[in-house]
């Protein structure tokens, strides 16, 4: 079966199918937000918490943490955050958005000190208004510089 495929079945088998069951790890897609609520987001100094609303096909809310699993000698950085949470909860999210870039238009920091630099992109959007992630990840290459999404116990 290809992603492709996957993706298609899980959409169909709705938000819980998808976290039980996404390729066989605990790695989400950011559009898993797409048409939910957010009862409650909260920054970290590298993390990003949120608290999704259980909707109608739900049991309970769903705690999920996007972050960087640290593996050895690569860093990742919360570097700007641009927005306001209060648009976002109790809202529906109608766009959700990750995307991995060269480097942000306002960054103009042109030193860096690693071999690989990895900028990685997050948004969330409602009729309120939208807030944006911009995460730096910088390693010798061999590590992984992206962050995950994964569903956690609160």
């Amino acid at each position: 079966m290809t992603n492709e495929e996957k993706l298609n079945k899980q959409n169909q088998m709705g938000l819980g199918g998808m976290i039980n069951n996404l390729f066989g790890n605990s790695s989400l897609p950011f559009s898993i937000f797409k048409g939910r609520k957010l009862v409650e987001i909260i920054a970290g100094e590298n993390e990003v918490f949120f608290e999704i609303d259980k909707g109608n096909d739900l049991q309970e809310n769903i705690h999920l943490q996007l972050h960087h699993v640290q593996d050895c000698c690569e860093y990742v950085d919360l570097i700007k955050t641009n927005g306001s949470f209060s648009d976002l909860i109790d809202s529906e999210i109608l766009e959700a958005e990750e995307d991995y870039i060269d480097k942000p238009s306002w960054h103009t920091d042109e030193t860096n000190s690693s071999e690989s630099v990895t900028w990685s992109y997050y948004m969330l959007k409602t009729e309120k208004g939208k807030i944006e992630w911009w995460f730096k990840g910088e390693s010798n290459g061999y590590y992984s510089e992206t962050l995950v999404l994964e569903r956690i116990e609160k």
